[in-house]
């Protein structure tokens, strides 16, 4: 009984470090952009369940937008969602891939074809 119990701890904590980190992503981030000489405020709110990441992310004076196909792996998330882009005259889907280290979440997003600049957001307290 001892063993199976020895064992069942050993497995735990190797799974631990996953589990906590995908619980970290949970929450509020906000961050800054800038965008044609002016400054924006980026807004994201992310659920998880599991693997799968939810939420919304909101640039500017813009409505939030769902995130879709959100993952967490780790201290790492991908998810897509709309982002108003004037050149399109509306909203485009960017992919965002990202890392979480501490409380500071680093963001690279990628539309069609392109890679934007680096997203820095801190999470809220």
């Amino acid at each position: 009984m001892k063993l199976k119990l020895g064992k069942a701890i050993v497995i735990l904590s190797l799974f631990s470090p996953a589990i906590r980190a995908q619980g970290d992503v949970a929450g509020k981030w906000i961050g800054e952009q800038k965008f044609r000489g002016r400054v924006e405020q980026v807004v994201l709110e992310m659920m998880v369940s599991g693997v799968k990441l939810t939420g919304s992310m909101a640039a500017g004076e813009h409505s939030p937008e769902p995130l879709s196909d959100g993952r967490v792996d780790g201290s790492k998330v991908t998810f897509r969602t709309k982002v108003f882009f004037e050149a399109a005259n509306g909203k485009i889907e960017e992919l965002f891939i990202g890392e979480i280290k501490g409380d500071e979440l680093r963001l690279t997003r990628q539309s069609r074809g392109v890679q934007g600049p680096l997203l820095i957001l801190k999470r809220v307290k």
